[in-house]
């Protein structure tokens, strides 16, 4: 309603008003399409803002998963060189009480004590 009396006003003037009153709804124009785009840009930034954020959450925990696994990973190698070495250990002593019982008899059957 009020644009159709705006027009109906707008023709009935003199072409210089309704050139001026044309200005006017083009600088609102104007001024509204600006608006809107600084919006779309505000909500542009925000929502680039949230993209960044998510991704270093997501990449400090693909991070945090790495490190466990290797934590896991060296606990688990730590172990098994451990177990290693504690049979190694296990041989060493099994060979030295063999070679200490050979000799033990060797002496034994020498004298002649079984």
């Amino acid at each position: 309603m009020a644009r159709a009396v705006h027009r109906a006003v707008g023709q009935s003037e003199n072409p210089t008003d309704r050139t001026v009153i044309e200005l006017q709804q083009a600088r609102r124009r104007d001024e509204h399409r600006r608006t809107r785009e600084a919006e779309a840009r505000r909500k542009q930034e925000v929502r680039a803002a949230v993209q960044t954020e998510r991704t270093r959450q997501a990449e400090e925990a693909r991070e945090a998963v790495r490190r466990e696994r290797q934590a896991r990973l060296d606990a688990d190698a730590e172990r098994k060189r451990a177990a290693k070495a504690e049979r190694e250990q296990e041989k060493r002593r099994h060979r030295r009480d063999k070679r200490r019982a050979a000799i033990v008899a060797t002496i034994k059957r020498r004298l002649g004590v079984h």
